[in-house]
């Protein structure tokens, strides 16, 4: 190939998401205060350099059209064939403006409050080389934004076998929306045209992205986070599923967290009050945990779980644990207890996925009242089965 490659790290979609970190069993939390949208804008763009190429394919542009510069060079992305083609992505705008088609002015922020402001039509430019030299051009419309936050490459593995794809981030008043351009990997790697797909989410004040191998079959997942204010219950939070399936990312299953959680900790509950601690382990924790907690009595393996709060002596929390937490029927019976009135989303969203929250439950018993705090984190992949597992203290 006549030209040296180099790609540059380029920004991916950014999350945002929030909620208390301690729930009480005394009283139901507060409706979710709105936040506002956080639009991405990659403030230092790094582009990358295909040598003398990069000026020529750009020159092949129609006049209408101008690619969006970055430190003098075309905003591109490229993915090596598998046979004899590679496919070079270019961002572009629809003006004759050059000061319109630099990328210091397509992701100014500021330009999303000035009324004045026109809308650019954004598309990606496709370009493949071969070995006898031919090119052939493609436009795929990106639509028509005020700004453009970040063109990036999509975490795909980059070989051939693999998909390739590129992603494009235009943040609005309201939020963001993500347009990603895929390309299959495989045979139609090599070919000099491959087919595409164009898929599109928003994320918004209620509306949460979230990347990752869920499934571990070697390609990311997106998992869309909604919330939502249903009448009859308050609101609820929805996890859609999306995945590869050959051609592009299409919905698979979705799943609600607040009617899963609530039935976690319903069950959770009627096994604490029947007393079935080795049930309640297996049901409320990862195998490796519970394999590990399965050697020690029950009243240590619950003080892993469970911190009592405000504890009195050590001599008076350990005898307590023995006593609530005993493996002897004879000992002090739990009469009641209360998990917390969960009415919204308690699994904070950052970029590593959703995190833990701690919450309290109040045990009665011998005619008193016993406040605990436990951590419960989402499994990785919460279409797997069980959804929630309870973290032991180191």
């Amino acid at each position: 190939m006549p030209f040296i490659l180099y790609l540059a790290a380029c920004v991916l979609i950014g999350c945002a998401g929030g909620a208390a970190e301690n729930v009480s069993a005394q009283g139901p939390a507060p409706a979710p205060a709105p936040v506002e949208a956080q639009p991405l804008v990659d403030a230092a763009p790094a582009p990358p350099a295909f040598g003398a190429d990069l000026p020529r394919l750009a020159a092949s542009l129609p006049p209408s059209k101008k690619p969006v510069m970055q430190d003098g060079s075309p905003t591109a992305l490229v993915r090596r064939g598998g046979g004899d083609a590679d496919i070079v992505a270019m961002l572009a705008v629809e003006t004759q403006d050059e000061e319109k088609a630099s990328f210091a002015y397509v992701s100014d922020f500021n330009r999303l409050f000035d009324a004045s402001t026109e809308e650019l039509g954004f598309s990606v430019e496709l370009f493949t080389f071969t070995e006898s030299g031919g090119i052939v051009l493609k436009s795929i419309s990106l639509g028509s934004h005020r700004v453009c936050g970040s063109f990036s490459r999509l975490p795909f593995d980059e070989t051939p076998a693999f998909p390739f794809g590129v992603s494009a981030v235009f943040p609005d008043t309201e939020g963001r929306r993500n347009i990603w351009v895929l390309f299959p990997g495989g045979e139609e790697a090599g070919t000099e045209l491959p087919k595409h797909s164009v898929f599109s989410f928003y994320e918004q004040i209620n509306v949460h992205a979230y990347m990752q191998d869920i499934d571990g079959n070697g390609i990311f997942d997106l998992l869309l986070f909604e919330d939502i204010f249903e009448e009859s219950s308050g609101y609820e939070t929805y996890i859609t599923w999306h995945k590869w399936d050959g051609r592009g990312f299409s919905k698979y299953r979705s799943t609600n967290i607040l009617r899963k959680l609530r039935a976690f900790f319903d069950s959770s509950r009627q096994m604490l009050l029947s007393r079935s601690w080795g049930r309640f382990f297996s049901y409320g924790l990862l195998p490796e945990d519970f394999g590990g907690l399965q050697a020690e009595n029950p009243a240590q393996a619950f003080r892993r779980v469970f911190l009592l709060q405000d504890p009195p002596s050590e001599e008076e929390a350990q005898a307590l644990y023995e006593s609530l937490f005993s493996g002897e029927i004879s000992r002090a019976a739990i009469t009641d207890l209360v998990f917390p009135s969960i009415v919204e989303n308690p699994f904070p969203l950052n970029s590593g996925g959703p995190e833990s929250f701690r919450f309290t439950i109040r045990i009665r018993a011998n005619e008193e009242n016993y406040f605990f705090s436990a951590r419960l984190a989402m499994n990785m992949n919460p279409f797997s089965g069980r959804m929630f597992h309870l973290v032991p203290a180191d």
